[in-house]
């Protein structure tokens, strides 16, 4: 009976918030690494380390007043502002309608905004991109090694946008096997 129930509700669950769980849980990671910070260190005082390496790995859902405590307290030794995940995801969708249309002055203004930021989930993405449009593919081939990197984490649909850019790069740079 409790089986059920269990099955019931994780069927009930969200895509969108296992998606944002997912996400946030890849940057709190990737920012305490890059700021050379322990579980114990980034967790004191807000919550327990394993349940800061369960959201970390995707096991547990995030809490929001825990997200916001840990964030603050990494970005208090962070010069880089922090942006909220699901902005990201407006500013892919605007970098690849920008990029579609060959507005110049969206991707210009894309591409300042989101230098010397953090949580750099879509960020690599959008360097990626940047990359292309300014035919800067040294920027672009750094960015897809970084998004190689954790090519599992990604959804889907952004598993497909990798592709066609990754396609795109390779034609761009004359590699046209590999397109």
């Amino acid at each position: 009976m409790e089986v059920e129930k269990l099955i019931r509700d994780l069927k009930k669950r969200n895509n969108k918030d296992n998606k944002f769980n997912r996400i946030i849980g890849i940057e709190l990671k990737k920012l305490r690494l890059k700021l050379n910070l322990t579980l114990q260190e980034v967790c004191s005082g807000i919550c327990c380390t394993s349940y800061l390496s369960k959201m970390e790995n995707n096991v547990v859902g995030v809490r929001p007043s825990y997200v916001s405590e840990l964030f603050e307290k990494m970005n208090g030794k962070n010069s880089a502002p922090i942006i909220d995940p699901l902005q990201y995801e407006n500013i892919i969708n605007a970098t690849i309608k920008a990029f579609y249309y060959q507005n110049t002055d969206v991707l210009r203004a894309i591409d300042n905004y989101t230098k010397n930021r953090e949580m750099a989930y879509y960020l690599d993405i959008i360097n990626m991109i940047m990359g292309i449009v300014y035919d800067d593919l040294d920027r672009s081939e750094r960015a897809i090694q970084t998004i190689l990197g954790y090519k599992e984490t990604l959804e889907d649909e952004d598993l497909i946008v990798v592709a066609l850019f990754i396609a795109i790069y390779y034609f761009k740079s004359r590699h046209y096997l590999e397109c």
